[in-house]
Formats: C-alpha cells, structure tokens, sequence
C-alpha cells in the first residue's frame, strides 16, 4: 500500500464486512505462505461524523483502539476535504467538526499505535512527522521528537513485518529504497531485502523494483539478502 496520506486514509475508511482488523488471506498472495497478513479497511460511520463523534471518543478512552484508529481517520478524511475546492463531501459528512477537534486528530492515532493496534501502527508510520506530531511547527520546533517518530516508526513497520504483514513489509521496501526516503535513508539493501521478500510473498509480481536496487548492489550482497529474505520468509511467513 504506497500512496499519500490523504490516498491511504481514503483507502483504509471504505466499507468492510467484519470489524478491521488485521486481514488474512488476499487472492494476490503466494498460496505457499500461509501466515500472510494485510492491513485491512476501516468501516466507517456513516452520516454526519458530529452525530458519532462523542460514541467514538469514549470508547476510544476506554480503550477501544478500533475506535481510536476510526477516530482518527474519519478526523483526517474530514480535514483533507475542507481543504478540497470542492467542499461537497466536506458539506456531507463532516459539519460542524471543530478546527480543534481536527488539529488534535493524530491524539487518537498515536494512543492506538502505543496500544499496541496493528492499523495504527501502520498509519503511524506511513503518516510522516507533520500529520503525527501535530503540525508542521511542532515538528520544525521539536528535531527530539522527530527522531523519536522515526525510531518508533521503525520499530512499528519492523514488528508488523515479523508477523508476515506484506503491507508494512511492502512500505518498508518502498521507504528505504528512496532517495529521500523518511524512515531509513538511502538504504539499498535493506530496500532490496524486503523487496525480494514481498515478492515472494505475491502470487504475481513486477520485478522492476528489485532489479533497480540489485543494480545498485555487489553480487555477493545481493547473495546474502537473498539468503536473508528466504530465512525471514521461512520463519515469518510459512
């Protein structure tokens, strides 16, 4: 799942069967790895967002990292309309949502990710500093805080990734294999270690990507990430 924030909130809040959680199965998954998981969508509420919003926070209070996450991507799809020009879906489903409700929305996300809550996490860390430290100020003003979301936004894809999840494995490959990437850097061979292992976590694959970075790479360390991702797929994923 590579796309922009206001991309990936708009995926994740669509309608879905059960409770989202952490999804298994997916017809583009290797049949061989049976551990595979996804980042699964948010079933939103439906009207306007004021009418569940007191629901939602108290149950985010008590606990419900579910309703938190929720929270949190309904207060953010809000804030990405209202600065559409066209302010139709804004008009639909979020009037009356306070500008203070909206700047405290990343509040709710970073409780849930803390919790422990597999869909934060990864909104967390694919967030980037400004949507989860609150604002661009803050960021700017805080470099401490910064550094302690890139290593907690680490640490999150990283544990994700351990329990076979192919999409933060997936964002971790994307991160590190970019010039600019935030979260690692440069980082051709750890961008090539979880490419190979998402592709051999997809039934199908495009192998662009990975003979990008293996260009980029000595034949003996393209051998040894090889070797490293056949083990992590073997322990995480089989």
């Amino acid at each position: 799942m590579r796309k922009p924030l206001a991309n990936l909130i708009a995926a994740l809040v669509t309608t879905c069967v059960s409770a989202c959680a952490m999804a298994a199965t997916d017809p583009g998954d290797n049949p061989a790895f049976h551990r595979i998981k996804h980042i699964d969508s948010l079933k939103p509420p439906t009207g306007q967002l004021k009418d569940h919003l007191d629901t939602l926070i108290d149950q985010a209070k008590a606990g419900d990292d579910h309703a938190a996450t929720l929270l949190y991507a309904s207060l953010a799809a809000c804030s990405t309309a209202k600065l559409a020009d066209d302010n139709s879906a804004y008009l639909a489903t979020c009037k009356d949502i306070s500008q203070e409700q909206l700047d405290g929305r990343a509040t709710w996300l970073r409780l849930a990710a803390e919790h422990g809550y597999g869909p934060a996490r990864y909104i967390y860390a694919s967030s980037g500093t400004t949507e989860a430290l609150g604002s661009t100020e803050y960021a700017l003003e805080h470099p401490a805080a910064v550094q302690s979301y890139l290593s907690t936004s680490r640490h999150y894809l990283e544990a994700l990734a351990d329990e076979c999840n192919v999409d933060a494995i997936g964002m971790i490959a994307f991160n590190a294999g970019k010039a600019d990437g935030l979260l690692y850097g440069d980082d051709p061979e750890t961008a090539y270690k979880y490419e190979v292992i998402t592709n051999k976590l997809l039934a199908t694959y495009d192998p662009t990507e990975q003979m990008r970075l293996e260009a980029r790479l000595p034949p003996q360390r393209i051998f040894a990430l090889q070797s490293a991702a056949t083990a992590f797929v073997a322990e995480h994923c089989k």
